[in-house]
């Protein structure tokens, strides 16, 4: 993750758009960054990737019959 990627967050590149207060979290309002930028979060997106369910790989292999995804 870079290092300025919290500066990314608000300031003039992120529309600062946040939530409602949210109920249960103690109505904690929760901030999410939008870039102005071509491209919006895709473009400020620190690098990072959410790993898949190894489940969910598990399943497509049996529907596909196949261990190579793009088989199916």
């Amino acid at each position: 993750m870079p290092a300025g990627f919290a500066k990314m967050t608000k300031g003039r590149g992120s529309w600062g758009w946040s939530t409602v207060p949210q109920k249960h979290l103690n109505n904690r309002v929760l901030r999410f960054t939008q870039g102005k930028v071509i491209g919006g979060g895709s473009s400020v997106n620190a690098q990072i990737y959410t790993r898949g369910a190894a489940a969910d790989y598990d399943e497509w292999e049996a529907e596909c019959g196949s261990k190579r995804l793009g088989l199916c």
